[in-house]
């Protein structure tokens, strides 16, 4: 069985680049989407070592996305 996920981005970048709103808003909404995702696969999964596999690597991307979302809101990563 082959599954596919794609996630699209509702905003879109002006002229000037990325700003730390958008920057913020998109962590949150993969933030969001990832858990999702995360939550449906981990139930739904019924080969145990496909589901460890993907639930570990989607546990690692949320891992990022909010080390990202951290590191925006306190100022380590500029603008």
């Amino acid at each position: 069985m082959t599954y596919r996920v794609h996630l699209y981005t509702k905003e879109k970048l002006d002229e000037q680049g990325l700003t730390i709103e958008a920057f913020i808003v998109k962590r949150i909404e993969n933030i969001e989407n990832l858990s999702a995702i995360f939550g449906v696969l981990d139930n739904q999964l019924s080969d145990t070592n496909l589901r460890h596999k993907v639930c570990k690597t989607i546990e690692m991307i949320l891992n990022d996305q909010e080390d990202m979302l951290f590191r925006a809101l306190s100022d380590q990563i500029t603008f």
